[in-house]
């Protein structure tokens, strides 16, 4: 049987420092490292918002980031 990693809690998330260049997120327990969206990435979200805003503008709102915490002591991710 495979060891399980030591998970830890958003409280001991938080006291972590980014590295220079990416940053730390929280996913089930476990620090992940991830780097931050390049220019292209955020154009061709911001046009897709756009699109989806025009056609979808009676169903609800549209929105290009939502942050959220699916088990609040264990994840934290940035949008």
């Amino acid at each position: 049987m495979a060891a399980l990693p030591d998970l830890i809690t958003v409280a001991q998330y938080r006291k972590l420092q980014d590295p220079d260049g990416s940053k730390y997120e929280l996913h089930n327990g476990e620090v992940v490292l991830v780097s931050f969206a390049r220019r292209k990435h955020h154009l061709m979200q911001r046009r897709f918002v756009k699109l989806l805003e025009e056609r979808l503008s009676g169903f609800g709102e549209v929105a290009m980031e939502v942050a959220y915490r699916a088990v609040p002591e264990f994840d934290l991710v940035s949008p």
